[in-house]
């Protein structure tokens, strides 16, 4: 049987552990904004679950809606940070709209039955999946990835939504068989794992994608470098040129100086030592 608090603590732990890694992240390379609304993204998630570790036993509707849209704002950031890392269009009205849903939906539910968590699972499996096909639908669109990185992480998208839809298949299909079944005995639980797995599997597929990303700014820099070094060699092959050109017609110059001087002094000075033996 799963212990809801135990998989509380290890989806905090887990979390804080993603947010304290982009957030350095995020300040090794600040060029990248887009990374700050992954840092933020993961900063909400494990905010959403500490609340809800320390809240008491019998916590207020309000404090269930405000946790729980504390971790989906969470995702809406995620969704927003990979929509602006991978430059596609971000849908951000989808985003406040589901948000929004997701208050109406959880507020109606705990307002109706308090202990039925039925309509709150479906709401956040309609959020779940709406937001992570939009993810997979940027990342289908996308050409700056390396192909098998991108799929493996649509894959993850799409096994996250599966987890969401079977929650609520059997949720709404199933409920004295998952009621009393041992490992699944405790929703929440259930949900939380399932949750807490594919944020660790999503945040290696952000590392690397941060990874192939500066990997590549790399080898742009480098291949900019090299034709800047050859360039410059071009030009300096040009100079010397230019220089050793230069001296020759200097040299030139000096021996027509030279041969010039050397003409008219001849005459001059046999002009001048005449003018002399007359004067004399």
């Amino acid at each position: 049987m799963l212990d809801l608090k135990t998989v509380l603590v290890v989806t905090f732990a887990t979390a804080s552990l993603q947010a304290v890694t982009w957030l350095f992240v995020w300040l090794a390379w600040r060029r990248l904004y887009e990374l700050k609304f992954l840092a933020a993204g993961f900063v909400a998630i494990a905010a959403g679950v500490l609340l809800i570790l320390l809240r008491g036993e019998q916590p207020a509707a309000w404090a269930i809606v405000l946790h729980n849209t504390i971790i989906k704002l969470g995702l809406v950031l995620l969704a927003e940070g990979l929509a602006r890392f991978l430059g596609q269009p971000r849908y951000t009205w989808i985003s406040i709209s589901l948000l929004i849903f997701q208050i109406v939906a959880w507020s109606a539910a705990l307002a109706m039955d308090p202990g039925d968590i039925a309509i709150r699972i479906h709401a956040s499996t309609f959020f779940t999946v709406v937001m992570m096909s939009v993810m997979c639908l940027g990342l289908m669109r996308d050409r700056t990835q390396p192909t098998l990185l991108r799929w493996i992480t649509i894959g993850v998208l799409a096994e996250y939504i599966a987890a969401s839809v079977l929650q609520s298949i059997i949720e709404y299909r199933l409920p004295v068989d998952f009621q009393g079944a041992s490992v699944l005995a405790d929703r929440n639980a259930w949900y939380l794992l399932q949750g807490a797995l594919f944020l660790i599997a999503f945040f290696g597929c952000l590392l690397f994608m941060v990874s192939s990303r500066l990997s590549s700014a790399l080898l742009e820099k480098n291949i900019a470098l090299s034709r800047e070094v050859r360039e410059r060699r071009r030009l300096e092959s040009r100079l010397n040129a230019s220089l050793a050109a230069e001296r020759v017609r200097r040299d030139e110059q000096a021996d027509f100086m030279r041969g010039v001087s050397h003409e008219f002094r001849t005459p001059l000075a046999i002009n001048r030592n005449a003018a002399d033996m007359i004067g004399l």
